[in-house]
């Protein structure tokens, strides 16, 4: 039963920290990840981080940049993959802190 409950915490911080990375997109929206990962394909699966055009991909780099104070990270220099990549681990590092914070027992694998 822990378990279970442990994952629906895990389940629900990182819906928080998808919907605190915010940014505005070319068409001067203020967009969410987890809005646009709540989107699904044309083929009705899942949308995940790398299903992202690059400037979504640029658009949540650059606002985890921004918290993480990660400027060493030239996002130029990256590809999507890699982007998509360094995403997840933010996130999943952030989502972490969260629960470590919280006293809430953390998997320690990468989830997304």
């Amino acid at each position: 039963m822990e378990k279970k409950q442990n994952m629906t915490e895990l389940m629900r911080t990182i819906d928080l920290v998808l919907d605190k990375v915010v940014w505005v997109n070319n068409n001067g929206d203020m967009v969410s990840l987890k809005d646009l990962l709540h989107v699904t394909n044309k083929d009705g699966s899942a949308r995940n981080i790398e299903d992202l055009e690059r400037p979504d991909l640029i658009g949540a780099f650059t606002s985890l940049q921004i918290r993480h104070e990660l400027f060493s990270v030239k996002i130029a220099d990256l590809s999507n993959d890699e982007m998509a990549a360094k995403i997840k681990d933010l996130v999943f590092f952030e989502t972490k802190a969260i629960l470590e914070k919280a006293d809430v027992a953390v998997v320690d694998e990468k989830v997304a």
